[in-house]
């Protein structure tokens, strides 16, 4: 009966280790969600970090390579707002983009500690052709 109940034990510590690591791994932190620019203009969402996805406004980027101070405006083309990012300039960043910007949101400014971009389609819509 000993050992029964140091099996028996042993295995309730092993589920609640388990259950414990699947929790904390689909925990709202961990996952990959993100707000829209109007969601987060909108919303509640202040002074907690939060992704947020749009696409970089043509002409608002400002660089400033001695400070490594980035400066932009992302737009789901209803509402707009501005970003900064400290940091090295991301290699693949251009205007008209689509990005997924990780930051804190506050007073009508992203402080941005992270910059994801979508991979471009490689398969684009080919255009109709005429009597084809």
């Amino acid at each position: 009966m000993d050992r029964r109940r140091r099996v028996l034990l042993s295995v309730i510590v092993i589920v609640a280790v388990l259950a414990y690591l699947g929790f904390s791994i689909f925990s709202g932190d961990n996952l990959s969600y993100y707000v829209t620019v109007s969601e987060i203009v909108n919303g509640t969402i202040v002074k907690e970090p939060v992704n947020v996805r749009g696409v970089i406004v043509e002409g608002s980027t400002e660089w400033s390579p001695d400070e490594r101070i980035l400066r932009f405006k992302l737009t789901d083309g209803v509402e707009t707002i501005d970003v900064i990012y400290h940091g090295n300039m991301p290699g693949n960043y251009q205007d008209n983009t689509s990005a997924v910007v990780t930051g804190v949101y506050q007073d009508g400014l992203l402080s941005a500690s992270r910059i994801a971009f979508s991979c471009p389609s490689k398969y684009k819509a080919a255009g109709r052709v005429a009597g084809g």
